[in-house]
């Protein structure tokens, strides 16, 4: 209808409620899988932090089981190499992040796997937190705001959050950083 129509033709639908799912066991804990989603390298389990966030972020990987070496080169952002805790270095094979993340088919193609989008809401919300915290931010009045270059990141992101009970809005402009 147009702007013009008739008012009571207007409809208003409110935003549902989240959706209330089960735990879903999965191999990558959902906070690791958005921070890796966000900064993470395609072929490998190592995510590039920025040096105001890296001993937190190092906490929480440790809190969630996980064992960070970090990498620190020149004067590029730090990066973390993230294993298992139990597993040996260097151990690429299933039982470890790396292969991991093979199994869940994201290496060498960044998106969010199907049994994320339908884990339980604190899942989701961890999974959520994980890509905010590699390429979100929020603004003094409490705007959320997602930025990321891939078109199944902005999708899949906007798809984990409709069942949270919240309406995100879609923005594409032109990235100018690499122009000079």
């Amino acid at each position: 209808w147009g702007v013009h129509d008739a008012p009571e033709h207007v409809l208003h639908v409110p935003v549902a409620a989240p959706m209330s799912l089960p735990s879903a066991d999965l191999p990558v804990h959902p906070y690791l899988m958005g921070l890796w989603l966000g900064d993470g390298d395609a072929r490998n389990a190592t995510i590039t932090v920025g040096l105001e966030d890296l001993i937190e972020i190092e906490a929480r990987l440790t809190q969630l089981g996980y064992v960070t070496t970090r990498c620190e080169v020149g004067h590029r952002a730090p990066l973390l190499y993230v294993t298992l805790a139990d597993s040996r270095r260097g151990n690429v094979g299933s039982d470890s992040v790396v292969g991991r993340l093979r199994g869940l088919g994201v290496l060498g193609n960044k998106h969010i796997p199907p049994q994320y989008l339908r884990a339980s809401m604190d899942q989701r919300l961890a999974l959520v937190q994980g890509l905010m915290d590699s390429d979100g931010h929020v603004s003094e009045r409490g705007h959320c705001t997602f930025v990321n270059t891939s078109t199944e990141l902005v999708k899949g992101m906007t798809e984990l959050l409709r069942p949270l009970g919240r309406a995100p809005s879609v923005h594409w402009h032109p990235d100018n950083r690499q122009e000079s």
